[in-house]
């Protein structure tokens, strides 16, 4: 048996099971998950050991929930015997389909005492498409067996070829050989880099949004896209597509950095200027207004 069991996340919508008490949903999922449960979903009753598994829990509590699965069809119970089965394992688990599944599901129903428990896996078995041999009960007589009539090996039919499966309809071949709609994205946008991560984003964005929405988003910021990234500044499109820019308003090009303090450098330089020009108006020598303007 795998070391794991398979619980559907589908459970939290079936009716019936959340019908059941909260303990008792813990108790299924506890059954289901033992370490000796077989390939058939048969273990034995230890109520007494699994009542240790949680503080609040008791053998006869333990009890209580399984007689309400029990009542539920969700396991199968002979005390006579001590053995219990989860009925819904057979099929969840998919062992069946497995190569030797269904031969590990009969050698495991060999084991089971319970004559009721090994009919309840014939049965469910053949609702996954599994013929197994039923149980000869006691009091039963033996079987007749009859002998396979000897064939011709020259009189056995040919194996017939498997089929060729139909061509594609023309949908279908377009559908898969149609590209994806992140290039009409792709194209236009000026910053032409990390196109694996920004594709990632695209098929993220059009889950939630659509490509449309997106594409009316780009529209508006490719004027300032573009005058940013003749500057140098135009974002990547993986963060463009991940902070959800298509929302924002359109806005102008972003000032390159530097800008302000080119600008309060310029002003300073006039106003030097304007200085030495009034100190030459007073002193009438740019010089002696320079010497003195040192001075001071």
């Amino acid at each position: 048996m795998a070391d794991y069991t398979k619980l559907y996340r589908a459970i939290w919508r079936d009716r019936d099971f959340l019908a059941l008490p909260s303990s008792v949903q813990r108790t299924y999922m506890m059954l289901a998950t033992q370490p000796n449960i077989n390939s058939a979903g048969v273990l034995t009753l230890a109520a007494a050991r699994w009542a240790t598994y949680a503080p609040d829990t008791t053998p006869a509590s333990i009890a209580a929930d399984i007689e309400v699965l029990e009542a539920a069809r969700y396991v199968v119970v002979d005390r006579s015997t001590d053995e219990l089965m989860v009925r819904t394992l057979i099929v969840h688990d998919e062992l069946y389909k497995q190569r030797n599944g269904p031969r590990s599901i009969e050698i495991a129903m060999s084991e089971v005492l319970s004559d009721t428990i090994a009919d309840c896996i014939v049965d469910v078995a053949a609702r996954v498409g599994v013929t197994l041999t039923p149980r000869v009960k006691q009091g039963d007589p033996c079987p007749a067996v009859t002998p396979e009539p000897r064939v011709d090996p020259l009189s056995r039919p040919r194996p017939v070829p498997h089929p060729v499966p139909d061509p594609l309809s023309a949908d279908e071949s377009a559908a898969i050989t149609k590209p994806s709609r992140f290039d009409e994205f792709w194209a236009p946008y000026p910053r032409k880099e990390g196109k694996g991560a920004a594709e990632n984003q695209y098929k993220r964005a059009v889950k939630a949004v659509g490509h449309d929405t997106i594409m009316a988003g780009l529209e508006r910021a490719l004027p300032a896209l573009r005058a940013n990234h003749a500057d140098g500044f135009c974002v990547q499109p993986a963060r463009w597509l991940s902070e959800k820019r298509w929302n924002d308003e359109p806005c102008g090009p972003r000032r390159p950095a530097g800008t302000t303090a080119g600008a309060r450098s310029s002003a300073r330089s006039r106003l030097s200027e304007l200085d030495a020009q009034a100190r030459q108006d007073q002193y009438g020598d740019p010089l002696w207004g320079a010497i003195e303007a040192v001075g001071k």
